[in-house]
C-alpha cells in the first residue's frame, strides 16, 4: 500500500517492433515502436507510453557515423487516471573510429 493507502499491484503489457532497412550498402536505417500499458489496481495511476524512433547509421571507410531519434508520449489511460499527458524528444549523435578496418 501507499501513503494514501492505495494498492501498488501492476500489471504491465508490452509491444515492439523493429527492422532493419538497408537501402545502400553502407547505410542502415532502424525504425522502431514499443508501447507500454501500465494497469494498476489503483486506476489513477493507469497509463500508456508510446515510443517512436529512428537510428540512422553509416560507415565511411574505419569511421562509423550514427545518429537516433527518440519520441515519447505518455498519457492517462482510462477515466480515472490522473497521469499528465507528456512528449518527450531524445536525440543522439554517435561518430566512432576503427583503425582496424
Amino acid at each position: 500500500m501507499d501513503s494514501k493507502d492505495n494498492s501498488k499491484d501492476l500489471t504491465s503489457l508490452l509491444a515492439k517492433t523493429n527492422f532493419t532497412f538497408k537501402p545502400l550498402d553502407r547505410l542502415k536505417l532502424v525504425p522502431s515502436y514499443q508501447g507500454v500499458f501500465d494497469l494498476y489496481q489503483n486506476e489513477v495511476k493507469t497509463k500508456q507510453t508510446h515510443t517512436f524512433g529512428l537510428t540512422v547509421s553509416s560507415t565511411l571507410g574505419q569511421i562509423n557515423l550514427s545518429g537516433k531519434y527518440k519520441g515519447i508520449l505518455r498519457y492517462p489511460m482510462g477515466e480515472l487516471s490522473e497521469v499528465p499527458m507528456r512528449f518527450n524528444n531524445e536525440f543522439g549523435v554517435n561518430v566512432s573510429w576503427d583503425p582496424n578496418k
